[in-house]
Parts: C-alpha cells; sequence; structure tokens
C-alpha cells in the first residue's frame, strides 16, 4: 500500500476522536438552543416567573438529616399544609394555608436553618415545536 506507514497509523485515530468530539459539541449546542436554556438573567424575567406560578403553593427543600415528622410539625405549626413529598427526596410541595403573600412567606422560609431551598412553583410552558397539532381545548 502506498502512502501507509505502520509507526504512523495513530494520526486517523486522533482525527477520529477530534470530528466525534466536534460531533458532541455541536449536538450539546444545537439541544440548548432547541430547548431554549441559557436565560438573560434580567430581574425582568424573574418577576416573569413569579407570576407564572401556582397560588399559594412552595416548594421546600430540606437540609440532609431532616426527618420527615420534624417536617410536618415544624409546617404544620407555621401554617403550612403539607400536600406531597417530590419522590423520596427531601423536597415537598406546601400549600399556604394563611393567605400571606408569596414574598414573605418565601423570605420567613429562607430564614429557617432547617431549609436548604424555598420557591414558587412555577408553571413552565413547553416550547412549541414548528408542525405539531394543538390539542383540542
Amino acid at each position: 500500500m502506498v502512502g501507509f506507514d505502520r509507526h504512523r497509523s495513530g494520526g486517523w485515530r486522533r482525527r477520529r476522536i477530534a470530528v466525534r468530539g466536534a460531533m458532541i459539541l455541536a449536538v450539546a449546542a444545537l439541544f440548548f438552543l432547541l430547548t431554549g436554556c441559557g436565560g438573560t438573567g434580567n430581574r425582568k424575567d424573574v418577576e416573569r416567573k413569579e407570576e407564572n406560578s401556582v397560588p399559594n403553593q412552595v416548594l421546600v427543600r430540606f437540609k440532609k438529616g431532616v426527618s420527615p415528622e420534624t417536617v410536618l410539625a415544624r409546617m404544620g405549626a407555621m401554617g403550612f399544609r403539607v400536600q406531597k413529598r417530590i419522590g423520596s427526596s427531601r423536597t415537598y410541595l406546601m400549600a399556604i394555608t394563611d393567605g400571606r403573600p408569596m414574598k414573605e412567606v418565601l423570605q420567613k422560609l429562607r430564614s429557617l436553618q432547617e431549609v436548604e431551598l424555598a420557591e414558587p412553583n412555577y408553571i413552565t410552558p413547553l416550547p412549541r415545536v414548528r408542525g405539531t397539532i394543538k390539542p383540542a381545548s
């Protein structure tokens, strides 16, 4: 065979690996473009999200080591009702039973030492894909 050198045959392997890497990056970039990831980080986006949440519902993630019994007792005493536990995680869906404003509730929950994360139960619309059929209303 002409031009084939057994000692330099590793070059095609390096090129093949480089091409695979470039293809993986291209697919990842396309995925992020199509799913709309990478928000602008503007305050308006955060305010819009706050408006697009289920009224009187909040998601709360507790720190490791906090027992479910402690969660139920502590949240019940503060005027919350645990609606459900999200899987086997430390995250709970809570209902605000006393009608307090969302900002006040979130500030109070975030100030507790047992709470790792507290946020509204956001409604996230799915992106529309061109050519799909709209469901009947």
